[in-house]
């Protein structure tokens, strides 16, 4: 009997999780300016700790699911964590609160995502070519957002952004409950030194072209 692959399911958390970058990436910024007053190099600090945020937490919450399981659980509990994190906004705006709390709520939703590809993985199973159909809706989610967000602004004001924000994080954290675990195998034993991967040609040559990547967006979406 062929697996059922939820589709549905698996496309809400894309779709939520990326309207909610799609709300973050490109008025955050504009949010630390206009609403609370940041020059633009307490702005970039913020956004960079973001972004510290991002290269530490998949490693952590990785290494965790790989030895202990239990992914899905992970996946819930980070987003759970992002939307206490993100609501500490609401009780101060100077500059070291907010920093405490971008590296907090950063740290979690930076986390779930690469758990959920690893999850939609599991599911598609050998339909693997399938995976841009369930990926997809985390595009449309993005456009969505972007496109769709300063006009809902312009009627209702700027102060309702960090609310818009807050539902986002709210719904990824219940998209993840739409979604059972599927089983994958923990690790039994080491399988030789991470140094000796990264000292392959092509993963440096992968991690080159990811920091040029990067770099380019720190740039494009924070000023």
């Amino acid at each position: 009997m062929p697996t059922i692959i939820p589709y549905a399911r698996l496309s809400t958390f894309y779709f939520f999780y990326f309207a909610a970058l799609g709300a973050f990436v490109p008025f955050w910024p504009v949010f630390l300016k206009s609403e609370i007053g940041f020059s633009a190099i307490h702005i970039g600090q913020l956004m960079a700790i973001f972004m510290v945020s991002k290269v530490i937490a998949p490693l952590v919450l990785g290494w965790l699911v790989d030895h202990y399981g239990k992914r899905l659980s992970v996946i819930r509990w980070a987003s759970i964590l992002t939307v206490i994190c993100f609501s500490g906004i609401f009780i101060k705006q100077d500059f070291w609160w907010i920093a405490l709390i971008t590296f907090l709520f950063g740290f979690f939703w930076n986390a779930s995502l690469p758990q959920f590809e690893a999850l939609t993985l599991n599911h598609l199973q050998g339909n693997i070519n399938k995976y841009s159909l369930v990926r997809l809706w985390g595009s449309i989610g993005f456009i969505v957002l972007v496109a769709g967000l300063p006009p809902i602004l312009n009627i209702v004001s700027f102060d309702w952004y960090i609310n818009i924000v807050l539902l986002l994080f709210i719904g990824i954290t219940l998209s993840s409950y739409l979604v059972s675990d599927k089983n994958h195998a923990s690790h039994e034993q080491e399988h030789g030194h991470i140094i000796h991967v990264l000292k392959h040609p092509i993963v440096i040559a992968l991690l080159f072209a990811c920091i040029l990547q990067q770099g380019s967006h720190g740039v494009y979406y924070t000023f």
